[in-house]
């Protein structure tokens, strides 16, 4: 924590109104959110894989 904000583990400081925004639009699950979600969750796990073999 910084004050009031809070710096991630990337290292970029976020306020609570910025992760608040975030949540919310996570909840927001659109058609082509819920696509490109799983199309995405599906290309970190075959990178989580590459990394565990190397």
């Amino acid at each position: 924590m910084l004050y009031d904000r809070m710096e991630l583990p990337t290292g970029q400081v976020v306020r609570p109104q910025q992760i608040l925004a975030g949540i919310a639009l996570l909840g927001i699950q659109s058609e082509l959110e819920i696509k490109t979600s799983t199309h995405l969750l599906g290309l970190a796990r075959a990178i989580a894989k590459l990394k565990i073999l190397d």
